[in-house]
């Protein structure tokens, strides 16, 4: 039964730390077992939570979820917030947020995408011209 009322535990990061190999032989393992950056067994609402915190936000701001693009979007604190952790982050899906974020109006803007969410760099780079063309700020996008 949801009444509102949520209890969070401290646990460590949800995100891998870069441990560099001893030597050149493991380097490739290394790259290998870096590519997915978030902890095996770790949720999605895990790794929310954890960027939430770490932006700044409180997490008594309300947490909105909103497909767009047929891509789930989490919109935190009205707008001030969005968080996309998706698989395949595209062009329509920053037009999406960049629209919601004309409906919303928050005065504070950031968002935060899932690095590995991207084809390549390229599908990295259109995002955050199509976000910053809505005039999202180049600090307040970040990567995990």
């Amino acid at each position: 039964m949801d009444i509102g009322f949520r209890v969070f535990q401290l646990d460590t990061s949800n995100l891998k730390k870069w441990q560099p190999p001893k030597d050149d032989e493991e380097l490739e393992q290394t790259l290998v077992e870096s590519v997915s950056n978030i902890l095996p067994g770790r949720t999605e609402e895990d790794l929310l939570y954890e960027i939430i915190l770490k932006m700044g936000f409180d997490l008594a701001w309300p947490i909105e979820t909103r497909t767009v693009a047929d891509t789930q979007v989490f919109v935190v604190a009205d707008g001030a917030l969005f968080i996309c952790l998706a698989d395949r982050i595209t062009p329509a899906v920053a037009e999406g947020m960049a629209q919601l974020h004309r409906e919303l109006a928050p005065e504070v803007w950031k968002v935060v995408c899932r690095d590995t969410g991207f084809r390549d760099d390229a599908a990295k780079v259109n995002v955050r011209e199509i976000l910053k063309a809505e005039g999202l700020d180049d600090a307040a996008f970040v990567t995990v």
